[in-house]
């Protein structure tokens, strides 16, 4: 995009002129009296020339501005950019974890960046710069889906209370049955004393 005769305090809105650039739109105010300026915004899928790659990145932009450097800029750069929301659901940890990154210093710098609007297929961000460089738009990656142990089923003897039951029910039921106080009360020790001592496992004398 190119601007002429530009005027010391005149804000300028960059808008690109393809759909295939996620940025909306850029504004900046001039510093200086300026017969010509130009930017351009380049939309990289992977990442451009020798900078270094951005973990779960949307996609990398790069920003060229002519006959203008940032001494020609008043305050800070605003860049407005959105990105589907099929891609945030898929790759994003939330929605308000989507960034705008500057390669400044060797290093990608995470900018200040937040959710102003979303519409049907679209969320849209606001992030604030100095100047124009290399950019990406990232987020924080979404967390792996941790699957929950199932509870051991808990040990509550009921093998044992089963067995138990299945030799003091018939006693029971004669007792009340014939009210034999005294053979049942004799049938309850001889059975007790017979689980107590009886060895369930046959002695073999060695030869």
């Amino acid at each position: 995009m190119t601007w002429t005769a530009v005027r010391a305090g005149q804000v300028l809105t960059f808008k690109p002129n393809s759909i295939s650039i996620p940025v909306d739109d850029v504004v900046f105010t001039s510093k200086n009296d300026i017969s010509l300026m130009v930017l351009e915004v380049i939309v990289h899928e992977i990442k451009p020339g020798s900078i270094t790659e951005l973990e779960n990145s949307f996609n990398y932009l790069e920003f060229q501005p002519e006959n203008f450097t940032q001494s020609d800029i008043e305050g800070d750069v605003e860049i407005k950019f959105s990105i589907e929301k099929s891609w945030v659901d898929e790759n994003a940890k939330d929605k308000n974890s989507v960034y705008l990154y500057k390669y400044f210093g060797d290093t990608w710098n995470r900018l200040e960046t937040g959710l102003i609007n979303e519409s049907e297929e679209k969320y849209t961000y606001k992030a604030t710069t100095a100047f124009f460089s290399y950019y990406a738009i990232a987020a924080d990656e979404k967390p792996e889906e941790q699957a929950e142990d199932e509870p051991e089923a808990a040990d509550n003897g009921e093998g044992e209370e089963i067995t138990f039951n299945k030799i003091i029910e018939p006693i029971v039921e004669k007792i009340s049955e014939f009210r034999w106080w005294i053979v049942g009360a004799g049938m309850i020790v001889f059975v007790i004393l017979l689980l107590v001592f009886h060895n369930p496992h046959k002695h073999v004398d060695k030869k």
